[in-house]
């Protein structure tokens, strides 16, 4: 064989060779992409990764609670804590007499105690602390068996799955509109907006629900006496509230003794829980006459709550409900006078 041609077959070993670690080499790296995406982009895996570190941060964060107030309670065995003092059924931080409203304007949110309308007497009395009773009632936050970390399969609170977004909110909104329209500003207040906008609410009520959701989620994430305080009356947890386990959301029921009945009741609607919130989100209302405006102008024109309708979802009283709900769920109203909050058309 001529030299040329014997140059010429070694040439092309060469480049089949050359060609064959080239496709082995490409092979190889497409079997290593497959393996890190199954490993790394599977959505599921990373949803699974999400949801064990926000368990993770929401756990740390409710030990760290835990260590300060029992650090204040041993503290306070020889320093007591004038803030600690036992809270009498209606009494406020700060009593508003009847007929002087509070100014409801944005700068004095924060200031809000319950109104006139929480004096009112009900059959279900909240916690009252005998002297020697430890802790105090503003830190007994009632138990629940919710799975933060799982959104699909929670009813009320999804935010409290986020405590990096909500632990620095203001423990009251500044606007109203931060509850009816979002907020850039306010992570706790847009979540609120997100949650009740999937709710047929109507803008009384979603304003009304969204405000005091606010409030109880500032109470629970930061238990002290001023956020305790700015509870609504009838939304501070009574006696059997304490001693079982239930959702969170079922705290929000206004009514106390319809609450405590759903939450001993709680086991036979579970399954159905989705047509009971469902239900009484249509039929929950706030006594406010149909068509009025709950927001007004201010002095520097800018919207704030109307003062008779803070004072209305300040009060159990301002709560009604339809009688559609009362029919379906007639056992949760047996020890409540149910003409005192069936909804009347104003």
């Amino acid at each position: 064989m001529p030299s040329i041609e014997k140059k010429r077959a070694r040439d092309r070993r060469a480049q089949q060779g050359l060609r064959d670690r080239k496709q082995k080499r490409i092979a190889e790296l497409e079997e290593l992409v497959a393996q890190c995406k199954e490993r790394h982009q599977t959505p599921t895996a990373h949803d699974s990764y999400e949801r064990e570190i926000s368990a993770l941060r929401y756990m740390n964060h409710s030990l760290v609670q835990r260590q300060q107030l029992l650090k204040s309670l041993v503290l306070s065995w020889d320093h007591p804590d004038p803030d600690a003092a036992p809270y009498h059924r209606g009494a406020m931080a700060t009593q508003i007499p009847h007929g002087n409203a509070p100014s409801v304007r944005s700068e004095a949110y924060s200031d809000h105690g319950a109104s006139a309308g929480d004096a009112t007497a009900h059959s279900s009395e909240p916690l009252i602390a005998s002297p020697e009773a430890t802790p105090p009632l503003w830190s007994r936050i009632p138990p629940n068996d919710d799975d933060f970390t799982n959104p699909e399969t929670q009813m009320g609170f999804p935010w409290l799955g986020r405590p990096e977004l909500i632990k620095d909110c203001p423990d009251v909104p500044h606007s109203p509109l931060d509850i009816l329209y979002g907020s850039k500003l306010n992570s706790l207040a847009d979540m609120i907006y997100n949650r009740t906008n999937r709710r047929p609410f109507r803008e009384p009520e979603r304003l009304a629900t969204g405000w005091v959701s606010y409030l109880y989620t500032r109470w629970v994430c930061k238990p002290c006496p001023q956020t305790y305080n700015r509870l609504p009356s009838f939304l501070r947890p009574i006696k059997g509230q304490l001693d079982i386990a239930h959702p969170m959301v079922l705290d929000l029921v206004p009514w106390p003794q319809v609450r405590l009945a759903l939450i001993r009741a709680w086991p036979q609607y579970q399954e159905n829980q989705q047509d009971l919130f469902g239900l009484l989100a249509c039929s929950l209302r706030i006594r406010w006459p149909w068509g009025e405006h709950v927001l007004e102008r201010a002095s520097d024109n800018s919207l704030v709550m109307r003062d008779d309708f803070y004072e209305s979802l300040m009060s159990e009283t301002g709560w009604t409900v339809m009688k559609d709900f009362v029919d379906q769920y007639p056992a949760l109203f047996v020890d409540v006078h149910v003409e005192s909050i069936l909804y009347k058309f104003i």
